[in-house]
């Protein structure tokens, strides 16, 4: 979404369909929402989280980044400095992470016995305030990153609140929620229950938040809220599909694979690095190459398809029979050469299989139409996905 959470998390269905309609059986809270006010509430649940975590960190006097204070002076969970980096004790900084990540999950809890149990998207809506959350206690050290970079990829320490709160918002959707896709069980295990203890271990400092910002910061948090508007009618399926395309293509896997270069880098600027750590971050490098280019993948691939059964639909409510105006005459053989740069192209291939397939698809069962967005859909965090279409509770 080296980090952890992408999932995007993964999670923007696969098919094309309208929105989902109002029902009959809607809540008070859904009836009378509108985009503005959704918005409101979402960053208003996630601003008095922050003012209240920064309250505390006032009262602890743990204001300040990082105070170089002795091993044997216990550090505290509410700090803007951390326990990474900081040659703690190991149980102390599994303590202070999963205190941390605790207290996370009994504020997503609030947030949803509060708002998110009472709109049609449930989990889009937790996981967009959950990231609103991680963005802004990643932004010091992005802004450390962007304007020290090379000072910045010498420090080993960090703030571990974003990491807390990676991992609360993914045990917050395996305990809270069922029906569970296996792309979102992918996710949950390797960029989680492996990644990011791999991540706390690497020491790679202000580059831990930078991922995060990324992995599971702002483009999954936006891409989520064009998914909740999807669910309540606010904006086209298909148009959510192209801008997370655009943002998965121009933002996200750029920035993750930029991540594995920074990492990469680290690696000769740092010094006194055993060797097995440094085996621990080309596994991270690996990771956040792969989650970056393999949601990617997903994305576009989804996209391109779902633009293609939607003209096929619209060429059968108009009665043509060919390729329409022309949108998808690429689509009608075996192979076509796409245009990356002008007069070079790539070959790719089409299957008649897969044109059938898709012919069929768009012209059976409902009019080839379903539901893509469920209501409380299992589906989960920063990019792209699937959906049997079942009830999540």
């Amino acid at each position: 979404r080296l980090d952890f959470c992408a999932l995007p998390c993964a999670r923007t269905p696969p098919l094309c369909a309208p929105p989902v309609q109002p029902s009959a059986n809607m809540s008070t809270t859904s009836a009378v929402s509108g985009p503005m006010l959704d918005s409101l509430l979402m960053l208003g649940l996630a601003t008095a989280w922050l003012l209240t975590y920064f309250i505390v960190c006032a009262f602890n006097g743990k204001l300040s980044a990082f105070e170089q204070t002795a091993a044997d002076v216990p550090s505290s969970v509410f700090a803007l400095g951390g326990v990474f980096g900081m040659q703690r004790p190991l149980l102390e900084i599994i303590w202070r992470t999963t205190a941390s990540g605790l207290f996370g999950v009994a504020a997503l809890l609030v947030c949803d016995i509060l708002y998110a149990r009472h709109t049609k998207a449930r989990w889009f809506a937790l996981h967009v305030i959950a990231n609103v959350w991680i963005s802004i206690l990643c932004l010091p050290d992005l802004w450390y990153l962007a304007s020290n970079p090379i000072e910045a990829l010498t420090q080993t320490s960090v703030n571990h609140w974003p990491t807390s709160l990676v991992f609360s918002v993914h045990v917050y959707h395996m305990c809270f929620f069922r029906n569970l896709q296996w792309i979102d069980w992918l996710h949950h295990i390797l960029m989680v229950v492996i990644g990011a203890p791999m991540l706390i271990t690497g020491e790679v400092g202000p580059l831990m938040n930078f991922n995060h910002f990324f992995m599971c910061g702002v483009p999954g948090g936006v891409d989520y809220a064009m998914l909740f508007a999807v669910k309540h009618g606010w904006m086209e399926p298909l148009q959510e599909k192209h801008y997370n395309l655009a943002i998965n293509v121009w933002v996200r896997a750029p920035a993750l694979v930029a991540t594995a270069v920074l990492a990469l880098i680290q690696v000769h600027v740092q010094s006194g690095v055993v060797p097995w750590v440094s085996t621990v971050r080309v596994l991270l490098m690996v990771l956040a190459v792969w989650n970056g280019l393999f949601f990617m993948e997903r994305v576009v691939g989804n996209y391109h398809v779902c633009a293609y059964k939607a003209r096929l639909e619209q060429d059968a409510a108009k009665g043509k029979g060919g390729a329409g105006d022309g949108y998808d005459a690429i689509y009608t053989t075996e192979e076509h050469l796409s245009g990356i740069v002008p007069g070079v192209g790539v070959r790719m291939s089409v299957s008649t299989q897969d044109l059938q397939m898709l012919h069929g698809t768009s012209n059976g069962g409902a009019n080839g139409k379903s539901d893509p967005y469920p209501v409380d859909g299992a589906t989960s965090g920063v990019t792209t996905g699937a959906t049997n279409g079942k009830k999540v509770d």
